[in-house]
């Protein structure tokens, strides 16, 4: 991948929320607590919370999130 594209690395970017996160065990996707914080409790983020935040951030950066989500979003 060119250096140009590395923002597009799947693996970067887990590696980055890895080592953001500081999770060393359990659940790579966790709960957040106040503040956006990662929860200290070991529980999963809901699918809804991950596609939320998906959906989210492809609006931050300018892309319709229709062509990524196969079920309507209720506002």
């Amino acid at each position: 991948m060119p250096t140009s594209e590395a923002h597009l690395c799947a693996v970067r970017a887990i590696a980055d929320w890895i080592a953001a996160s500081k999770i060393t065990k359990g659940y790579l996707f966790r709960k957040f607590a106040s503040g956006d914080r990662v929860a200290e409790a070991n529980q999963p983020m809901t699918s809804e919370r991950f596609l939320e935040m998906f959906r989210n951030n492809l609006i931050d950066i300018g892309v319709d999130p229709s062509s990524y989500i196969s079920k309507p979003w209720v506002a």
